[in-house]
């Protein structure tokens, strides 16, 4: 039997990306899909999709979560519909590449809407219901820029170490409930996200496909595990991140981000 047949999968950024693939492997172990993201007619073709692919349910709920009340709003929505959650893919992000001081402030400020208040008001909403139901599976993506100070992208890493804190603390919290955390940080993939976010990082060697990536982060909350770091430069990345002083680290990764 598929692992998720008769779960229902909530998977925001659902249409394009590490998003959409996650969903497909959601909907491949035999979870019903509520689908989200800003694109309408793309959503309703990747629902179509799914549904003529795999034997499941698939809702489109357009929304964009980097605007206020989104999340709740969203969440009024899926409840009003007579779904229940019981998988979190709480995915959507976006980036800001350029010095602090130039970046202008709408752009980060929906940045940090959507990496922050969203993703923390659809985490809450959801471990409330699945701790109710004793069991839930939330997959949260952060990056490696969350593991260290990223200079010249530094609110969005500063964003993504909050979720991976946040994904943590949460993973233990609500552990007695049967509701396990899992967080995925991909280091660059193949995605629209650095173009969106004004630099060229996807020249970086080493960069992994989105399939690649949401595959790694599928099974990891498959097996349970806390965190998943996909490739072994990103995992050496994070791992000389801790054993370099945090000062030279950021030092380098300004270098590094100052060219592009």
């Amino acid at each position: 039997m598929p692992a998720f047949a008769g779960r229902t999968a909530l998977v925001t950024g659902a249409s394009k990306g590490i998003g959409y693939h996650i969903a497909r492997l959601c909907a491949h172990e035999g979870a019903d899909l509520i689908l989200v993201a800003r694109d309408t007619q793309r959503l309703e073709r990747v629902a179509q999709e799914m549904t003529e692919c795999f034997p499941v349910n698939a809702a489109v709920f357009p929304a964009d979560l980097s605007q206020p009340e989104s999340a709740g709003e969203l969440w009024q929505r899926v409840q009003a519909g007579g779904h229940n959650v019981d998988i979190l893919v709480n995915n959507a992000g976006v980036g800001a590449y350029g010095e602090f001081r130039e970046i202008p402030p709408e752009k980060t400020r929906g940045m940090r809407h959507l990496n922050i208040v969203s993703f923390t008001e659809l985490m809450h909403l959801a471990a409330i219901e699945m701790a109710r139901r004793e069991w839930g599976r939330i997959l949260t993506v952060a990056s490696v820029a969350g593991f260290q100070a990223m200079p010249y992208m530094a609110e969005y890493a500063a964003t993504k170490a909050y979720v991976l804190s946040l994904s943590e603390a949460l993973r233990v919290e609500l552990a007695p409930f049967g509701v396990v955390v899992t967080c995925l940080a991909p280091g660059p993939t193949d995605t629209d996200f650095f173009a969106a976010a004004g630099t060229r990082m996807l020249d970086t060697p080493g960069r992994k496909t989105p399939e690649e990536v949401a595959r790694a982060g599928f099974r990891a909350m498959l097996r349970g595990r806390p965190l998943v770091v996909p490739g072994a430069m990103n995992k050496m990345m994070v791992f000389a991140g801790r054993l370099v002083p945090r000062a030279l680290f950021a030092a380098a990764a300004a270098r590094v981000l100052r060219r592009r």
